[in-house]
């Protein structure tokens, strides 16, 4: 009894190392998080390339708005960047592995 449970376990510890759920669900729950905190700063205005009611000039006012918009964009993209880079990274050596077994 005691060796069926140890070879289950054995052979759900290797099915869970198979699937990177795990290191999938970090990475994308960080974006998630990184992406509402770019926005919670850019709708209050609480760093400085995303505060554009300072100005009193109307022209001024528009231009640096467009500045804000410009700059959260960059950093969203820059985010997504980030983890598709990331994604891509982690997947290299395992389409390495696979290509290499196909080519077998």
């Amino acid at each position: 009894m005691e060796l069926q449970l140890t070879q289950k376990a054995f052979f759900i510890a290797s099915r869970v190392d198979s699937f990177p759920f795990l290191e999938n669900w970090i990475a994308a729950n960080t974006s998630v998080e990184l992406l509402e905190a770019e926005q919670e700063k850019f709708v209050l205005g609480v760093s400085e390339p995303y505060r554009y009611n300072d100005v009193a000039n109307e022209t001024q006012h528009q231009k640096q708005a467009q500045m804000a918009i410009e700059n959260f964009i960059t950093q969203v993209n820059n985010i997504h960047l980030k983890q598709v880079q990331e994604s891509s990274v982690k997947k290299s050596p395992e389409q390495k592995t696979e290509t290499s077994e196909e080519k077998t």
